[in-house]
């Protein structure tokens, strides 16, 4: 019975966020153009943004007395979180609303309705952030002591062995995606 329950809320969960798209793509074409616009605009802030890292790390790093790659990688994943947090607490209004409108009860949010609590994205998130924190200081450290040659090959490698854990992991060579 346990796997029979666990059909049905994965059948309710994808009924409820088809139904949930389908209320969002009729949102979005009500959307003025003036929306549209500044959705678009606030897209292109995303190259602006990849465009002005490496200059600026260059700057960082020719500035004398030069500054600690550690403390530098924390000070821009500092920045980060504080700007995700900003964005995070002023959208979350909106999706309290959003999940009141797909399945509260007399203004109730159920949100264990597919089986997550309201913490859980917080949580993953935070846990991802944390080991790509980790990794990122580590190939800072690595590129301080490894030749460039070396360092740039072992960075790409994991290209490659990234999907070939992916299947290992899953005991199937098709699982490579």
């Amino acid at each position: 019975t346990s796997l029979a329950n666990n059909s049905s809320r994965a059948g309710y969960c994808r009924t409820k966020i088809l139904q949930f798209a389908s209320e969002y793509d009729a949102d979005y074409a009500t959307t003025s153009n003036k929306e549209k616009t500044l959705g678009a605009l606030v897209l292109l802030t995303v190259p602006l943004a990849w465009g002005t890292y490496a200059p600026v790390v260059k700057f960082v790093y020719d500035m004398d007395p030069p500054v600690p790659g550690f403390l530098f990688s924390t000070a821009y994943y500092l920045i980060a979180s504080a700007s995700l947090l900003f964005l995070m607490n002023m959208t979350a209004e909106n999706d309290i609303a959003d999940l009141q409108s797909l399945n509260g009860v007399n203004g109730e949010v159920r949100t264990e309705a597919c089986g997550t609590g309201a913490a859980l994205p917080i949580r993953g998130g935070v846990e991802l952030g944390a080991y790509l924190f980790l990794g990122n200081c580590l190939q800072v450290v690595g590129l301080q002591t490894v030749p460039a040659d070396r360092a740039a090959f072992l960075v790409q490698l994991t290209t490659i062995m990234v999907p070939l854990a992916q299947a290992a992991f899953a005991r199937d060579i098709f699982a490579i995606g």
